[in-house]
């Protein structure tokens, strides 16, 4: 990831040509939002500083007939913020099965179902008649 540069104070004598008191009343919250801003990135902004979003973990088992017949019960994830949801992506961030974490890609279709109700309808990339222990990112 790349470096922030050295941050710098814009100063009065930096803007030779301004004349006015206008230019300090300028300068001073334009230094103070952007000491503020760089201190924000510096120092370890994270995803969940900046996007409403969640994650969720769910336990289920898929049916014995899971791939062939796309046999699927819904999970149902409940949007945990005032805001109405605008999922624009939901992810599985790691699967795991009693065996091991899955590694290849997992591919989820999902829908909003309601006010503050999403449902992922199916995953694919899951075995048959297995339990599995998932994370799921909800932006």
């Amino acid at each position: 990831m790349a470096q922030l540069p050295e941050f710098k104070r814009v100063l009065r004598e930096d803007l030779p040509d301004a004349e006015g008191e206008w230019v300090d009343r300028l300068l001073s919250p334009v230094n103070s939002f952007n000491e503020q801003v760089y201190s924000s990135l510096n120092n370890g902004l994270t995803l969940g500083d900046n996007v409403v979003g969640q994650i969720e973990v769910k336990t289920f088992k898929t049916s014995p007939t899971y791939i062939s017949n796309k046999a699927f019960t819904p999970i149902e994830i409940d949007w945990k913020y005032k805001v109405p949801p605008r999922a624009v992506m939901i992810g599985a961030m790691r699967a795991s099965d009693s065996d091991a974490i899955i590694t290849n890609p997992l591919s989820l279709d999902w829908r909003l179902t309601g006010p503050g109700k999403i449902s992922i309808r199916f995953i694919v990339g899951l075995k048959n008649g297995t339990k599995y222990d998932a994370s799921f990112i909800v932006l």
